[in-house]
């Protein structure tokens, strides 16, 4: 775990960007892997919700979208259990 934080903190201190096709990319290979779950944080306007709008669209069966936006308690689990009706 402290390599990925290491990692995910250099990233983050470095300004990178990332192209949005080679997103798509390494996106589309984590949904080859059985059990994957990706969650993707950025600034505004930075077109996250472009990537999995096309993610969703060309994967329907293995991509849900959970928008944040719209869960006004903030947590992941109760945004999930809002679009199951749980």
């Amino acid at each position: 775990m402290g390599e990925i934080v290491c990692k995910a903190t250099e990233f983050v201190e470095s300004s990178q960007l990332w192209d949005r096709s080679e997103l798509l990319i390494r996106l589309e290979s984590i949904l080859k892997r059985k059990g994957s779950f990706v969650c993707v944080l950025a600034g505004r306007n930075t077109g996250k919700s472009l990537v999995f709008q096309t993610l969703a669209t060309r994967h329907e069966a293995k991509v849900l979208l959970v928008d944040m936006r719209s869960n006004h308690s903030g947590i992941l689990l109760s945004g999930l259990a809002h679009i199951f009706q749980i």
